[in-house]
């Protein structure tokens, strides 16, 4: 498979999104123990929206490890 091929999957476009997101959501915000699973929930809904939007033929799956001793929080869409 070619880079040039619409199905090449680019984990830098991948990061880019990630990172965006991240800074969209929480900014330069302190950390807030109350505030963590909405973040989390919020990154990682974002993020994938963003990727389904580029119409390639993938199944994403977001996962977002824990804070300190929060728990997991995984999403899917496909």
């Amino acid at each position: 498979m070619s880079q040039n091929d619409s199905n090449w999957f680019d984990s830098d476009v991948v990061n880019k999104v990630a990172k965006e997101v991240v800074e969209t959501v929480i900014g330069s915000q302190a950390y807030q123990h109350s505030k963590v699973n909405n973040w989390s929930n919020a990154i990682v809904e974002q993020v994938l929206q963003q990727l389904i939007k580029s119409n390639k033929s993938f199944k994403y799956i977001g996962w977002c490890p824990p804070f300190l001793r929060m728990s997991l929080c995984v999403h899917s869409i496909s």
